[in-house]
């Protein structure tokens, strides 16, 4: 079973439809043992299909930011799948839309 935190903004990119996610197997904590459970790899996985997105990519610090959050998602709607396939960030997205 997943367990689910809505968190609290902290600035303006926090208050775009995030959730926090973790899991039993990673004590209900928000850290990077979360990606290795079976949870957090169905997370990685799936989100896209539902219209969310691991908001801040493992090794794309420099361009989001911040650290890797595997438990961090964001709703971002139909352009979840292509950003999943693609591999990339929201920011990466949304410059080659520009």
């Amino acid at each position: 079973m997943l367990f689910i935190i809505m968190m609290i903004p902290k600035e303006i990119q926090r208050y775009m439809l995030p959730i926090d996610v973790s899991s039993k197997s990673a004590n209900n904590e928000l850290e990077l043992a979360f990606a290795n459970t079976k949870e957090g790899k169905w997370l990685r996985d799936n989100t896209q299909r539902a219209g969310f997105i691991i908001r801040y990519s493992k090794g794309k610090d420099s361009i989001t930011g911040y650290a890797y959050e595997p438990w961090h998602i964001r709703y971002v709607g139909d352009i979840a799948e292509s950003i999943y396939q693609e591999k990339l960030t929201l920011e990466e997205y949304m410059n080659l839309k520009k």
